[in-house]
């Protein structure tokens, strides 16, 4: 994966571009009616990449340590309710785009709660 490259210019171009890909795959994640194999996949794959950028906090390069922290900053705005009195956008995207009706959203919910207790056990 390109975000082991030796270069750092490689990386942190992956890890800006990882944030986007992150967001919009949870916005389909959290559109479908059901959990699927495909939705489980996508879940996995999302906690692998964000597991991996997480790792190089402590990098030797201050470019990727920048960007992992931003990184980290787009993941929180997503996975986090909004403030009452902050102005929304119609691309926003935030814990409350996720429906509590979703089929399966139990098994999302037990996946998140069990990834976010590993990292704050870290």
């Amino acid at each position: 994966m390109l975000l082991r490259d030796p270069s750092a210019q490689v990386v942190k171009r992956v890890i800006q571009a990882c944030g986007p890909i992150y967001k919009n795959s949870l916005q389909w994640i959290s559109s479908g009616v059901e959990t699927t194999d495909s939705v489980e996949q996508a879940w996995n794959a999302l906690c692998l990449i964000k597991a991996q950028i997480l790792d190089m906090i402590d990098n030797d390069n201050d470019g990727v340590r920048t960007n992992v922290i931003k990184f980290l900053e787009g993941i929180v705005i997503v996975q986090t309710y909004p403030d009452e009195d902050s102005q929304k956008h119609s691309n926003d995207f935030s814990l409350e785009n996720i429906p509590l009706t979703l089929k399966g959203y139990e098994l999302v919910l037990v996946i998140i709660v069990s990834y976010l207790k590993r990292e704050v056990n870290m």
